[in-house]
């Protein structure tokens, strides 16, 4: 019998480089044979479609048989996003090596996943190659973000994953929202407390470009005097201004922070490099 070939660990942009050939590879299937519905798109892979209330989940696979969407989503960008995540973990699961290489990294392993599978739903819902035309022809702003997630009806998360995933420089992007800040981390009492905030900005996705070194952590809270806490406020237009990336070690990258408010949240790119602008040449899969 073959067996596997065990080499060195992969790195996490080696995970998103063969997540991002297979759902490539897939895609093409998938256009072959003109499979655009979801209904059509399971049947091709012998899978079941359901919806039901799933309290705050957005979907699930279930048994590697059947994608489940939450029956609450109104929203078709949200709803065909985790169609997408869910149809990723799917190819994830039916490949062995691919998993392997997966259990084989540092790290969670659960969290890596879902990296993964966001990074798949994004790449099969918006190409890569729309991307780096609109880039080259625009510039690398993250007010093209708004007009992807309208031409393709595609969410802001999987519009913001494929661009820093086409950046030639050094920058990540962040998704925050406005959350609550759990009782017992500001003071357990019957009454509000006055002077202490009972609501915080929180990363809720956060992606990276190819040359990053390090990750954001879901849930990362938002310092105050961040540029993101300004777009959020104002609300009305974009804020570009020196900022810094934040972790939630308190380490503070220095970066340009590119940010809006769009669609109940803020979108921001922060740039720790000098943007390089694309040219006609550099179109292709990075």
């Amino acid at each position: 019998m073959k067996g596997r070939q065990f080499g060195r660990i992969k790195s996490d942009k080696e995970l998103e480089a063969l997540i991002r050939n297979k759902v490539i590879a897939e895609r093409r299937k998938l256009k072959e044979k003109d499979l655009v519905t979801k209904s059509s798109i399971v049947e091709h892979y012998g899978l079941e479609l359901d919806f039901c209330p799933l309290g705050v989940r957005d979907g699930m696979l279930v048994d590697n048989k059947k994608i489940v969407l939450n029956s609450l989503l109104r929203q078709e960008e949200r709803l065909n996003f985790t169609f997408y995540h869910e149809l990723t973990h799917y190819f994830i699961n039916s490949d062995d090596e691919l998993l392997s290489n997966i259990h084989e990294c540092s790290g969670n392993i659960d969290e890596t996943i879902e990296k993964l599978c966001n990074c798949g739903a994004a790449e099969l819902l918006l190409p890569n190659e729309e991307i780096l035309n609109a880039i080259t022809e625009h510039g690398f702003t993250v007010t093209l973000l708004p007009s992807f997630c309208g031409e393709y009806s595609v969410s802001s998360i999987a519009a913001g994953i494929q661009m820093v995933r086409c950046a030639l420089h050094n920058c990540y992007l962040v998704i925050a929202n406005l959350v609550s800040i759990e009782s017992d981390s500001i003071q357990m009492s019957f009454e509000r407390q006055e002077n202490v905030p009972q609501f915080q900005l929180s990363v809720t996705y956060s992606a990276s470009s190819s040359n990053a070194k390090y990750r954001i952590t879901r849930t990362t809270p938002i310092p105050q005097t961040h540029a993101i806490w300004k777009a959020y406020a104002e609300q009305t237009h974009v804020i570009e201004e020196k900022s810094y990336v934040p972790f939630r070690s308190g380490k503070k990258l220095p970066a340009k922070c590119d940010a809006l408010y769009f669609r109940g949240q803020v979108i921001a790119i922060l740039n720790v490099d000098n943007i390089i602008v694309l040219n006609p040449n550099q179109l292709r899969l990075l």
